[in-house]
């Protein structure tokens, strides 16, 4: 039987970020943290060929994504897709309470509410930061 309660299932929903508690946010922020570490690392070497080692999860990850150059073809979607759901098993390797959130694009995500009705930024530095820290 599925279960839409986020309290009932093993592995928890995906929610608009901002619209979960602080403490959910800060484990979250915390988990992508601990996937640049070298416990979420490929052994190795930066010079090892033919397959790069050295590097953690996170980096590789994201390598993958700039190297691609699927964003202006039929296959952004499903590509995007797999990314995010490796991604986000990439996060259960660390902490399988925690799952992958969306912000809603409606919201302005410099200028929002949280849950509690409490004005949020969530590109602060206590979240995702920004470049230029406002």
């Amino acid at each position: 039987m599925l279960s839409f309660d986020n309290q009932a299932t093993s592995s928890p929903l995906r929610r608009n970020v901002s619209k979960v508690l602080k403490e959910e946010r800060n484990t979250f922020r915390d988990t992508v943290i601990s996937l640049n570490t070298p416990e979420f690392s490929f052994h190795g070497n930066r010079g090892d060929k033919p397959f790069v080692g050295g590097v953690s999860f996170w980096f590789k990850q994201d390598e993958i994504h700039q190297a691609t150059h699927v964003h202006h073809g039929p296959a952004f979607l499903p590509w995007h897709r797999e990314l995010l759901n490796r991604f986000e098993k990439l996060l259960k390797s660390s902490n399988d309470k925690v799952s992958l959130h969306y912000w809603d694009w409606n919201e302005d995500p410099e200028n929002t509410v949280d849950i509690e009705g409490h004005s949020l930024n969530l590109f602060k530095s206590e979240f995702m930061g920004n470049a230029v820290e406002r």
